[in-house]
C-alpha cells in the first residue's frame, strides 16, 4: 500500500470502531479539509483528524502538523494543526487496527506524540504516552 492508501485504511478503521460505539459517520465531499470526517452522536457533532502508523520498537510515533495541498505547483511546509481544525485525533495502529483518541487538552503544547504500546523496560511511566490510557471508548 502507498501512503495514501494507509491513511484511507486508518480512516475506514477509525469509522468502524466509531460505529461500533454508536456514532454515525458523516464524510466531506472534499478532501481539501483539515478534518478526515464528522463523527454524531447524542446531538454533538465532532470533526476527526486521523493518523494511521506502524509500531517501532513498541512506539507509535507520529508529528502534530500537516501537509497543505500545494496550489499551482508552490511548495509549501508542513504547519501545524489548530484547535479549529478538529476535535479528536485518532490514531491508528494499523497492524493492530486498535484506534486510540486524543483530544485538544492532551495536544496542547505538543510537536509530536510518541505513544508506547509495550512497557518501558524499567516501567516508568512519568511522561510516557501509555496507549491503554488513550484507547477509543464509548
Amino acid at each position: 500500500m502507498n501512503t495514501r492508501d494507509i491513511g484511507k485504511f486508518g480512516e475506514l478503521v477509525a469509522m468502524k470502531e466509531l460505529s461500533k460505539i454508536g456514532y454515525d459517520i458523516l464524510l466531506p465531499t472534499s478532501d481539501h479539509l483539515p478534518f478526515d470526517f464528522v463523527a454524531y452522536k447524542n446531538s454533538m457533532l465532532f470533526k476527526i483528524q486521523v493518523k494511521t502508523r506502524s509500531k517501532t520498537n513498541g512506539v507509535l510515533s507520529f508529528k502534530l502538523s500537516k501537509n497543505p495541498y500545494p496550489r499551482y505547483n508552490e511548495t509549501v511546509q508542513g504547519r501545524k494543526y489548530s484547535e479549529q481544525d478538529f476535535d479528536w485525533l485518532l490514531l491508528v495502529d494499523i497492524e493492530t487496527e486498535s484506534v486510540y483518541k486524543f483530544t485538544w487538552e492532551d495536544l496542547i503544547d505538543k510537536e509530536s506524540i510518541n505513544l508506547r504500546i509495550e512497557k518501558t523496560k524499567n516501567n516508568q511511566t512519568k511522561g510516557v504516552w501509555i496507549a491503554e490510557n488513550y484507547a477509543l471508548v464509548a
